[in-house]
């Protein structure tokens, strides 16, 4: 696993800046999102140009969303250690706080400039998840989001130092001087292959008439992906509410409740 994946020379000078493998492929998750989101775009007769700068105004409210949910969850910690806030380079983002973000920018965006917001919201499954895709082969590579040991044939070992292996020695579950972590879920992984079928369903097959609820249907998805994969994580400091339900099973379970009752209220209304 590379946390950094490669350090890039600024010309004329003796500096080196670490490019963390997290935040580099998130980049890539938004500009590859972002172009099959112009796609989506021109087939629904929207604004190319308006949704270009709504996503990036959602990409910037989306990590600062992530980072201070991760904050919020762990504020002991980072009431101590004030300065960590902005170390992202060390692991620590909240996926729903990027969702919550993201949406919470769009909404302002879109009604700012008297756009239809709801066809708009639209377009944006297949970039949201493709831009998920990127961030959790990203988080695999840092090793953070990491899940539960395995004895599973494709369950991975992280390296000395990692973020597993010093949970993992933290909780005396590894012994001082292993060469590696034990064996984990690869739960990251699992996520991104998720997200990927999901984001190719969208694109090719779902498309309901209504507006609206194809961004509904997918945060209804991912969602009830996320609530699945909570189960076999193991990284403590996701924040937990009660016993193993952590923060975000919170959240997913809330989600999948609200939009249910959205669903069925649209249907019945349409139908009334």
């Amino acid at each position: 696993m590379k946390s950094i994946l490669f350090y890039f020379h600024v010309p004329f000078t003796d500096i080196f800046v670490p490019v963390i493998s997290s935040g580099f492929l998130y980049a890539v998750g938004i500009m590859v999102g972002t172009l099959i989101g112009l796609k989506e775009t021109k087939r629904n007769s929207l604004d190319p140009s308006h949704f270009v700068n709504a996503t990036i105004l959602a990409a910037i409210f989306g990590t600062v969303g992530a980072r201070l949910f991760y904050v919020a969850q762990n504020f002991g910690f980072y009431s101590r250690h004030p300065a960590d806030i902005i170390a992202m380079w060390k692991g620590g983002s909240v996926s729903f706080g990027a969702l919550l973000g993201v949406i919470f920018a769009l909404l302002i965006y879109f009604r700012v400039n008297r756009l239809p917001t709801i066809r708009y919201l639209d377009v944006y499954p297949v970039p949201f998840g493709i831009g998920i895709v990127f961030g959790r082969i990203g988080c695999f590579l840092t090793g953070c989001c990491y899940g539960k040991p395995s004895d599973l044939p494709f369950a991975v070992r992280y390296p000395r130092g990692s973020i597993p292996y010093n949970d993992q020695l933290q909780s005396l579950a590894l012994t001082l001087g292993a060469s590696a972590s034990l064996p984990v879920h690869p739960v990251q992984i699992y996520e991104a292959m998720e997200l990927l079928i999901v984001s190719i369903a969208f694109y090719v097959f779902i498309r309901p008439k209504k507006d609206g609820i194809r961004f509904l249907f997918f945060v209804l998805c991912y969602a009830f992906l996320r609530l699945v994969n909570d189960f076999v994580r193991a990284d403590a400091d996701r924040g937990f509410i009660y016993k193993d339900l952590s923060v975000s099973s919170f959240m997913s379970i809330a989600i999948l409740l609200i939009g249910t009752f959205l669903v069925a209220y649209s249907a019945r209304k349409r139908t009334a």
